[in-house]
């Protein structure tokens, strides 16, 4: 269960680790889970979708405001939300594999690294873009293997396929994705799959007896690999796209990143999606559009140029064709 100080015995809730108290007028039950419905089967799919109706009523109010730039902090979050600036969230296991060596202890979070890892706790689609080295692949990895570990130890039955997709552009970012991965998860059960064109080649079967908890593979492979073994994908949950400066219009990679998504959308998956993308020139801008397409709801959006400190937040709206959505934009801005 998690590890947290906000556990009200009384009513059996966990709260998400806000400011203050919940505001006048919104049910703490939405920003909060019964610790008994929790194993229940499959009970974080309807609690993710009760999520997305409130959304999407949300979304139907601010269709009728102006589609000016609006100056709003937080409109995407919960009013009371705030940034990750400590490790206090980790399961006992993760956070043992963090001080058991000095190498891989992480003294201090970074700033893009804070807000990533709640969004991700808290399982709101975003994209992260910042210079190689900026820390953005820990910054969703380190919450999302907690998460997933957590998750083992509710669902204790049901779930026959992943509950999260790793997709690359190279097989480079593969390397470093697993590293990462094995020494955040390392003693958990959890059953991670990575693999290449020539593991794949190589393979001739998959044992369906095997739970996968994570895959991470190209997405060239990803395709082939999914379609190959089969691999049941209607529990995934999260579906993580790095290297997505390589998605523009008319690439490879977008290409195959649409074969992923048809394949979710056979299965009636709609998973939080999360964008890992370097700073890339206007010349070469991510396709906005396939982005929201790939996400059918509200994006935040984390950017973390280089040699800038603090952290501003606006919103934009954003129509594209049957819905309304609204970008975030965590922008930094020199310190004056």
């Amino acid at each position: 269960m998690p590890s947290t100080n906000l556990h009200d015995p009384i009513s059996g809730r966990y709260k998400f680790d806000f400011d203050s108290d919940f505001d006048e007028g919104t049910s703490s039950s939405d920003y909060a889970f019964n610790e008994e419905e929790a194993y229940e089967e499959w009970n974080y799919f309807a609690q993710r979708e009760a999520r997305h109706n409130l959304m999407d009523e949300s979304d139907s109010e601010e269709e009728q405001r102006p589609s000016k730039p609006l100056d709003i902090r937080c409109k995407e979050l919960p009013k009371k939300f705030r940034p990750q600036s400590s490790l206090d969230f980790l399961q006992n296991i993760v956070a043992k594999n963090l001080t058991s060596d000095s190498r891989h202890y992480i003294h201090t979070l970074r700033r893009i690294q804070q807000y990533m890892i709640p969004l991700v706790l808290n399982e709101f689609t975003f994209l992260a873009m910042g210079p190689a080295g900026s820390g953005k692949t820990t910054g969703y990895l380190l919450p999302l293997v907690n998460k997933l570990v957590e998750l083992k130890e509710i669902e204790l039955y049901g779930r026959k396929g992943p509950a999260a997709l790793i997709v690359t552009h190279t097989e480079n970012k593969i390397k470093h994705i697993k590293e990462l991965c094995n020494r955040y998860s390392r003693g958990s059960s959890l059953v991670k799959y990575f693999t290449t064109t020539e593991e794949l080649n190589r393979q001739s079967s998959f044992n369906p007896s095997i739970v996968i908890d994570v895959i991470c593979a190209s997405a060239t492979v990803m395709v082939d690999a999914l379609g190959k073994y089969h691999v049941p994908l209607k529990w995934v949950k999260f579906l993580v796209i790095e290297e997505f400066h390589f998605c523009t219009e008319g690439s490879e990679y977008k290409e195959n990143l649409i074969a992923v998504k048809k394949l979710l959308s056979n299965h009636g998956v709609t998973p939080v999606s999360i964008f890992i993308s370097t700073i890339v020139p206007e010349e070469k801008m991510i396709d906005i559009n396939f982005m929201l397409e790939i996400a059918n709801t509200r994006v935040a959006r984390l950017i973390a140029p280089p040699m800038m400190e603090e952290l501003s937040v606006s919103v934009l709206p954003v129509s594209i064709p049957s819905f309304c959505c609204y970008i975030m934009y965590f922008g930094l801005r020199s310190r004056s």
